[in-house]
């Protein structure tokens, strides 16, 4: 994680985290994630770059008390850039009830 933060704050042509070095997206960064999967005993044909951004979604509706971020459904739709509010719900399946924060309707800005 370290290595990430560092990298994505170091000055760059680009605003891509993971790119070529000429700063154009580099389309092999599937093949390298399913290379690091196999190297790791992980099914590789249960890897996919998708899971980054579910992931990310996920905490970022988890409780703080939990780890996560504790951001209500509204914003994380904004975030992720989706119309429909039951796409972003399936992200809030994969949580407890518990992991869920509390929020007042009130205060939720869109």
């Amino acid at each position: 994680m370290e290595r990430l933060v560092a990298r994505k704050t170091t000055p760059r042509n680009t605003k891509l985290l993971f790119c070529c070095s000429t700063g154009q997206p580099d389309y092999h960064v599937l093949d390298k994630l399913k290379a690091i999967a196999k190297r790791a005993g992980i099914d590789s044909t249960t890897v996919w770059l998708h899971k980054f951004r579910s992931t990310c979604a996920t905490n970022w509706l988890r409780s703080p008390r939990f780890g996560g971020k504790g951001y209500d459904l509204p914003t994380v739709r904004k975030w992720l850039g989706h119309d429909d509010m039951r796409v972003v719900e399936k992200y809030a399946c994969h949580l407890r009830n518990e992991e869920l924060i509390q929020f007042e309707p009130d205060l939720v800005s869109v």
